[in-house]
């Protein structure tokens, strides 16, 4: 793979495999083959940028719709979701949960799936300085926080609960039937729990990639 720096004035990401251009573009090559070394995208201290995240799950999401390689009953959400989520003022009467049932019903048409139908939902989360990945999943019914640098996720451990507890939420509240209703209602009490066994970076900028890694290998 040929070795390029990170350009933190651009504005986009780019995947550069130049051992394999050309297989690159086949139906074949099913993976974006994500190298910290091929990213451009950075920021002036060298995380992710949102935007690049944000394209690079694009890009698995379209996949996956394409049944190249990756779960086709799974949501990437964006990396605004969180915001979402859980917005400063909470989400109470005054903020219903509004926006976050019409940001998975956006999700759940992007991937023409109904909400009984769901596996895992991908939720990119940003603290100051750090990227994690939080990852609802609905076959286990558990809620886990993927996290490269485990020492400081307890601090945000009540953001997590709270963007579950209301996108479980929002999930449910669009479920058709009450079976549905009834088959998704676990996750909505579910507390979210750091992954133990998640590989740990040795720098201090590479969590994004190790986010966007998480998405890559569970998704597929």
């Amino acid at each position: 793979r040929q070795e390029t720096a990170a350009d933190s004035g651009s504005s986009s990401p780019t995947v550069v495999d130049s051992d394999n251009e050309e297989d690159a573009s086949t139906p074949e090559e099913v993976r974006p083959g994500l190298h910290w070394s091929s990213l451009h995208g950075f920021n002036k201290k060298g995380w992710l940028q949102s935007n690049t995240v944000d394209v690079y799950i694009d890009l698995i999401r379209t996949r996956a719709k394409e049944g190249f390689g990756y779960s086709e009953r799974c949501l990437f959400l964006s990396s605004h979701s969180k915001d979402i989520c859980d917005p400063p003022g909470g989400i109470n009467s005054n903020t219903p949960l509004r926006p976050v049932v019409r940001l998975l019903e956006a999700a759940l048409k992007a991937m023409k799936l109904q909400a009984s139908e769901v596996h895992m939902i991908f939720v990119p989360f940003y603290t100051p300085a750090h990227w994690t990945l939080l990852v609802l999943d609905y076959q286990q019914n558990r809620a886990r926080v993927l996290d490269s640098l485990k020492g400081g996720w307890s601090q945000w451990s009540s953001s997590y609960k709270r963007v579950t507890r209301n996108l479980a939420s929002g999930l449910h509240a669009i479920a058709r039937t009450e079976q549905d209703k009834k088959k998704l209602l676990p996750m909505t009490t579910c507390t979210p729990e750091c992954e133990e066994d998640y590989p740990q970076q040795t720098d201090g900028n590479a969590c994004g990639v190790f986010l966007l890694n998480g998405v890559d290998s569970l998704a597929g």
